[in-house]
């Protein structure tokens, strides 16, 4: 009952620094297919 409001933060994983990628995993892709 006293809770006015809630956030939600994500921590994303770099991928890249200074334009260099830094892994190289394209078949390790575990990511759902989404489509419209």
């Amino acid at each position: 009952d006293s809770v006015l409001s809630t956030t939600t933060h994500f921590v994303l994983k770099k991928y890249k620094h200074d334009g260099i990628i830094l892994e190289d995993d394209d078949d390790d892709d575990k990511r759902m297919v989404v489509s419209p």
